[in-house]
């Protein structure tokens, strides 16, 4: 079954994370429907291709949230300082979010100078959130407008557990917000 899935036309270019994921999800509930095997879980780590599947996101959405250390997200990090270093998209500067490991936070001062400030917040995984725990453990992530979910060397998270990552995102978003407000409001 899977061999006459692969040599489907669909299949004839380079296959995309979503086309693994049908792919995958067709063979677990056919394996399943079967009585061969239920045991193959709902989440999976899908192959991405940086340039095609991730790369375009971080150049047009508008809130990014990187978790790991620089080594980790050097690819990211190389985009994202094209984006906010070209003039002509000053105004469609993503906010970036940036969790990491507090030995690594040195690396990151660039990032919170002019004229990134405003766009940018780091945090070093001395915060007690759920996403600075997965920092402290090297647990590298990239997530994009709360949607999409990469892990670096570019895998995509896809199932259920993504909308657990995502709620994770968001919860540490609202918090980093309402930590800024306080501290602006001290200033």
């Amino acid at each position: 079954m899977l061999l006459l899935l692969l040599c489907c036309p669909a299949f004839a270019q380079a296959p995309t994370p979503q086309d693994l994921r049908t792919l995958y999800d067709l063979v677990r509930q056919g394996l399943c429907a079967a009585n061969l095997t239920c045991a193959f879980p709902q989440d999976a780590l899908f192959p991405a291709d940086y340039r095609r599947d991730v790369e375009p996101l971080l150049l047009q959405r508008l809130e990014i949230i990187l978790v790991g250390t620089p080594a980790d997200l050097g690819d990211a990090l190389a985009t994202l300082r094209r984006r906010l270093t070209d003039p002509a998209q000053a105004q469609s500067w993503p906010r970036l979010y940036i969790v990491t490991p507090k030995e690594h936070r040195a690396h990151y001062r660039l990032w919170e100078t002019e004229p990134y400030k405003p766009y940018v917040t780091v945090v070093d995984s001395s915060s007690n959130d759920s996403l600075s725990a997965l920092s402290k453990f090297g647990f590298p992530l990239v997530l994009v407008d709360n949607t999409r979910v990469w892990i670096p060397s570019w895998y995509a998270l896809d199932g259920p557990t993504v909308a657990s990552v995502v709620l994770l995102a968001r919860q540490t978003i609202q918090t980093l917000r309402n930590a800024q407000a306080r501290e602006a409001g001290t200033k």
